[in-house]
């Protein structure tokens, strides 16, 4: 008898230090484990507080893609939950678009609160059907060149275009505008000349069933003779319609001022400053094929 009352004790101490240790209930949970484009991925965590008191708690988590290792954190809450209440929240909610890493995705989530131990829970869903991404770049050169790629022509040089991809069997839809305005579609593999000064931008879209679409835009210039530059940034200047090469004229593109005062190089050169890092700095490396130079580093 007493042997059997040191056991009922005891099962009752452990049950009292589990409360007290782990004073949540947890539960994360998902209605299905495969996912498509457009269906809605809901991952929920119910609570309920055990304790004989309210307690504050706090929700932390990531996500990661296993096929490509990216991770993302999910959106923190903080609250407070009474005695023996329960409430469920919404830990991760997405609707899968066309472009979604296929493969397992796993969420794991850490519930901290000051009355007990943290708690950690993970669910895993996967993702199948998306869109795959598309590779596909353009290829210019010099024609029976093209072990040397360029962007900066000769007037009526004989030059080469051409896309590359490992996709095998994409459709290519692609134009060119002119210096003049003109627009006219082109097609690869393409030989041709650059039979206007200036700057030619190309515009590059692929498709193929199955992956996603991507467009890309190039740009090509044509000049008289290419110029010797003193400095990259004059180099790039010029390249996209500012400034002069050196101490020559007769390489500038029709329709750009060529009397540009030492003044104005210097507005022009503090602008590039300004843009060397963002989209207009870019389209200028793209150009060029050349990084630019941070002045006092």
């Amino acid at each position: 008898m007493n042997g059997r009352l040191w056991i009922m004790a005891s099962i009752l101490l452990l049950s009292c230090t589990f409360v007290s240790a782990q004073s949540l209930l947890a539960e994360l949970s998902l209605d299905k484990s495969t996912f498509e484009p457009g269906d809605v991925v809901d991952i929920t965590l119910e609570l309920r507080n055990i304790a004989d008191q309210s307690q504050a708690i706090e929700i932390h988590g990531i996500t990661f893609a296993e096929l490509d290792g990216s991770a993302g954190l999910i959106r923190d809450v903080e609250d407070t939950l009474a005695s023996d209440e329960i409430k469920l929240y919404h830990v991760y909610t997405i609707t899968v678009p066309e472009d979604y890493e296929e493969g397992v995705h796993t969420v794991s989530v850490i519930i901290l609160s000051g009355l007990g131990a943290p708690i950690e829970l993970q669910q895993e869903f996967h993702v199948e059907n998306t869109l795959r991404p598309l590779d596909v770049e353009l290829v210019s050169c010099q024609l029976d060149h093209c072990d040397s790629k360029r962007s900066v022509y000769t007037l009526n040089q004989d030059i080469s275009l051409d896309y590359q991809s490992l996709t095998p069997e994409i459709k290519i839809t692609a134009t060119m505008e002119q210096p003049d305005g003109s627009v006219k579609k082109i097609s690869f593999p393409l030989t041709t000349q650059l039979d206007q000064l200036g700057l030619y931008t190309l515009s590059l879209t692929a498709s193929k069933k199955g992956y996603l679409s991507v467009s890309k835009t190039y740009y090509l210039s044509a000049l008289k003779s290419l110029p010797s530059y003193k400095t990259e940034d004059d180099r790039a200047l010029t390249a996209y319609g500012y400034g002069t090469p050196a101490s020559d004229n007769t390489n500038q593109p029709k329709g750009l001022d060529l009397k540009v005062e030492q003044k104005q190089r210097n507005i022009f050169s503090d602008l590039l400053d300004k843009l060397r890092g963002g989209v207009v700095g870019q389209a200028i490396r793209t150009i060029t094929g050349y990084a630019f130079i941070n002045k006092g580093k």
